[in-house]
């Protein structure tokens, strides 16, 4: 079976028309995706492209750069020991037995597929990993070619799927930086199975001393741009071990471009969304989900089940 065969075999069928959820007729020769309102979407390195647009004030232009700038072969022991945490509800609930179709939303450059990627339930199941980073999704690629896992770019407030199609669906810190966190949390749930399993991590908003120094930081990133932004990451990266930072990279554990990089992702941003800890209770309540974990020691982590 060639490239352009696995692709429509793997995740041909899964995807949707983003704007109109309309089927998408496959075009030979891995050239796109067409949907009869709409138009073509291309696909580019066999990952099917959902967000076009490459202007400069758009957020896929932004995190496209910001890969291309700070991407690394190596991703943290660190990161990944933070994403172990955030998945093991998945692990301990998700029923084992059969195989599964999980979407992780915001994936980035790979790092909860790398995870998921090590447990040997994994070996049959399938998973989506979903980005408006083109960038971010071709190293994901690249680092996972040989597993189970399928790229697709795209936005989180218009998932390209069916209703119902993921056993579980999850989103680490990626719902802060879309226009509307709620539509994306809702999203999230519409693309769930009944009984399937919806996950996000939020920083929540920051008070005090240090709320009011990250708002100041954030505000310089804005007017001195990304050379500015850079200039400023660099300042703080080596105070990152003594910093109440909740991601715990440092330069004890990491590179210097790898501390950059979480950096950079929390700062330069112009959309970023802190809600508190009830306003996320409350999305997954007025959706329908029951929760099921909650952890109240870290950022924002909470699953729900669909019922």
């Amino acid at each position: 079976m060639d490239t352009t065969e696995n692709f429509n075999n793997a995740i041909s069928h899964l995807l949707r028309c983003p704007k109109c959820k309309s089927k998408l007729l496959y075009l030979e020769g891995c050239r796109g995706l067409k949907c009869p309102i709409h138009g073509i979407y291309p696909v580019i390195d066999e990952i099917p492209c959902f967000v076009q647009s490459n202007h400069p004030e758009n957020i896929n232009y932004h995190f496209d750069s910001h890969w291309d700038e700070n991407i690394t072969e190596q991703i943290p022991i660190q990161k990944q020991l933070v994403a172990q945490e955030f998945l093991k509800p998945l692990f301990d609930c998700i029923n084992l037995q059969k195989p599964a179709l999980l979407l992780d939303a915001g994936c980035g450059n790979g790092v909860h597929a790398r995870v998921l990627s090590t447990q040997s339930w994994a070996k049959s199941s399938d998973f989506v990993g979903l980005d408006i980073s083109l960038s971010a999704l071709r190293s994901a690629a690249r680092d996972l070619h040989k597993s189970s896992w399928k790229f697709v770019q795209g936005d989180l407030g218009e998932l390209p799927f069916e209703d119902g199609q993921f056993d579980a669906a999850f989103s680490f810190g990626a719902i802060a930086y879309t226009d509307n966190p709620l539509n994306s949390f809702s999203e999230l749930c519409r693309v769930t199975k009944k009984g399937g399993l919806v996950g996000v991590w939020i920083y929540p908003k920051t008070g005090g001393l240090m709320g009011v120094l990250f708002s100041t930081i954030r505000s310089l990133c804005q007017v001195t741009g990304s050379v500015g932004s850079r200039l400023i990451a660099d300042c703080i990266v080596p105070f990152l071990g003594v910093l109440p930072t909740r991601s715990g990279i440092n330069l004890a554990n990491s590179t210097w471009k790898q501390c950059r990089e979480v950096v950079l992702v929390n700062i330069a941003p112009d959309q970023l969304f802190f809600p508190t800890t009830s306003e996320v209770e409350s999305w997954f309540s007025d959706y329908g989900l029951e929760i099921i974990s909650q952890d109240d020691d870290n950022p924002i982590t909470i699953w729900g089940k669909k019922l």
